[in-house]
C-alpha cells in the first residue's frame, strides 16, 4: 500500500505516508474530523498489513485525535507542531508496530531493526514529511478573502 502512494524506497523500507497524512491533517483540522481521518488512513493500514484488523484504525484515530485535540487547545497550526507531531507519533506507532511484531513472529534483532529499517525510515521521513505538510496546507487551509478595492 505504501509503494502505491509514492513509490520512495531504499532496502524495501518506505516512510509510513498514511501516518505522515493524518499527522498532517490533523493539524489542521477539529478532533472529531481528524479522528475520521485518522480511521479511515488506519483501516487503509490495516488492509495491506498482516496483523490484526483494526488495531492500527484504532491507533491512528487515537493519535489524530489526540494531536488535533492539543493543537485546538493550547498549540497553534504550524510547520513545528507538525514536526513534533510526526516524531511523536512515529515513536508512537513503531512501539506499537514492535509490539505487533513480537506477538505475531517472536522475536526480532533490535540491532538489526534499527539500522536495516528503522534509520532509513527516519532520514526519509524527515524527507517527505514537510513536503505531505506543504501539500495539506494547500488543500485545507482556505486563503483570506481580498478586500474589495474601488
Amino acid at each position: 500500500m505504501q509503494y502505491v502512494i509514492i513509490p520512495i524506497s531504499f532496502n524495501g523500507v518506505s516512510p509510513d505516508y498514511l501516518l505522515l497524512l493524518v499527522v498532517s491533517v490533523s493539524v489542521f483540522e477539529d478532533p472529531k474530523y481528524a479522528a475520521v481521518y485518522g480511521l479511515a488512513a488506519g483501516l487503509l493500514s490495516d488492509y495491506s498489513a498482516a496483523v490484526g484488523f483494526g488495531t492500527r484504525a484504532l491507533l491512528f484515530m487515537l493519535i489524530s485525535w489526540g494531536l488535533s485535540y492539543l493543537v485546538h487547545k493550547s498549540l497553534t497550526s504550524g510547520f513545528i507542531t507538525n514536526t513534533i507531531g510526526v516524531l511523536i507519533s512515529y515513536i508512537i506507532t513503531r512501539l506499537f508496530y514492535w509490539c505487533e511484531y513480537l506477538v505475531n513472529i517472536g522475536t526480532f534483532s533490535v540491532v538489526e531493526m534499527t539500522i536495516n529499517v528503522i534509520v532509513p525510515e527516519i532520514i526519509m521521513t524527515a524527507v517527505v514529511s514537510p513536503v505531505i505538510y506543504l501539500a495539506v496546507k494547500l488543500v485545507l487551509v482556505k486563503p483570506l478573502p481580498r478586500d474589495k478595492r474601488r
